[in-house]
């Protein structure tokens, strides 16, 4: 009989915390972060140009360092912000603060789109109505309702020695047609048997 293992999930206690606003060089960039944000920093300067600042850089209060929020600080930097919202925390060790720093930038990677119902929300008139960062550029928009062929249709028409097709239509500005036919082509060279002309 095989026994189950019980997982042991740990244990943690929340402190409060508080926010402040301090002078953006009182505080310094993670030097060996491992993750490259220096083009993220200017899309998201354009979003904080829009939206404000909604979540906290978080340092370590022992060296001012931040662990959370280097590509805030940056994009802030660039647009002549004088102070940032930053949360001082009490971790144990470097390690424990670089692990912080890892995960955090790791749990953004977890969750997929819904991409039908994110075009359908981007493309709704409420949206056209206003002029908001969203991160978005409208190629990428229009190519959330890209829908290629699924894997098994391709196998099927690779066994069956059929030539797949299928439409792609977006509307672009002249200046974008070369870029967006490249995404299209490289799209179409992810699936055997497809044919983009």
């Amino acid at each position: 009989m095989a026994v189950k293992k019980k997982k042991i999930v740990k244990k943690t206690t929340q402190k409060e915390f508080v926010v402040e606003w301090v002078e953006i060089d009182s505080v310094k960039l993670w030097e060996d972060n491992p993750r490259m944000n220096d083009d993220a920093s200017e899309k998201l300067a354009e979003i904080i140009k829009d939206h404000g600042v909604k979540s906290p850089i978080v340092c370590w209060d022992k060296n001012r360092t931040i662990y959370k929020g280097n590509t805030t600080w940056k994009a802030c930097k660039l647009l002549g912000m004088k102070k940032v919202p930053v949360v001082f925390h009490e971790f144990s060790s470097e390690v424990s603060a670089k692990a912080y720093g890892i995960a955090d930038n790791k749990a953004s990677e977890l969750a997929d789109w819904d991409e039908e119902i994110l075009f359908s929300m981007m493309t709704a008139q409420e949206f056209k109505d206003v002029d908001l960062e969203t991160g978005f550029t409208d190629r990428e928009v229009a190519l959330l309702d890209f829908w290629p062929p699924e894997e098994e249709e391709v196998e099927r028409a690779e066994v069956e020695g059929k030539e797949l097709r299928f439409k792609v239509s977006i509307e672009v500005d002249t200046d974008q047609y070369t870029e967006v036919m490249e995404l299209v082509k490289k799209l179409g060279e992810d699936f055997k048997g497809s044919v983009v002309r």
